[in-house]
């Protein structure tokens, strides 16, 4: 039985784990296209070792990204397809969370990321672009739950890049 929940709920390093066997299955000439949590199985050990299963609709494939794991620069900014130029291993990366994200949702709309250092910065861009009036309480409220959330889901990263100094 394969894994159960959303791949972001699993550690890092398995997450990379897997990540490193589907560039090995790219490199071996196959795609795998129905790559899910569920087609995912860990071996029984401690080390729980996973595998990539069902390869049902597997189709033949000439891998477009040449590189490395290394490449991919796992807990960088997501970076343009155009880099990685590989559906599969690009849309698997953005699925386990493997990048911090370029832009987030903030009150229905897209936000780059670059303005969630601070609320302050956030109710700038929204009221310069959106139209969000910065000095309601709501508004203000609602852009320190949105910076602080997405400050606490990628901390360690944020850090690794200079975006936050704390």
């Amino acid at each position: 039985m394969g894994l159960q929940e959303s791949f972001r709920t699993y550690p890092k390093n398995l997450r990379v784990k897997i990540l490193m066997i589907l560039l090995n299955i790219h490199r071996a000439g196959v795609k795998h296209t129905d790559l899910k949590v569920r087609n995912i199985v860990l071996s029984r050990g401690s080390e729980k070792e996973p595998t990539i299963i069902d390869f049902n609709n597997a189709s033949g494939h000439n891998c477009q990204f040449n590189g490395d794991i290394e490449d991919l620069e796992i807990g960088g900014w997501r970076p343009y397809f155009a880099i990685v130029e590989c559906r599969e291993i690009y849309y698997t990366c953005r699925a386990m969370d493997l990048w911090v994200p370029t832009e987030t949702e903030h009150e229905g709309c897209t936000v780059p990321t670059e303005c969630l250092s601070s609320a302050q910065e956030l109710l700038g861009y929204m009221e310069r672009y959106h139209g969000m009036s910065a000095n309601l309480q709501e508004n203000i409220r609602s852009a320190e739950r949105c910076v602080a959330a997405f400050h606490i889901m990628y901390r360690n990263e944020l850090r690794a890049l200079g975006f936050l100094k704390t």
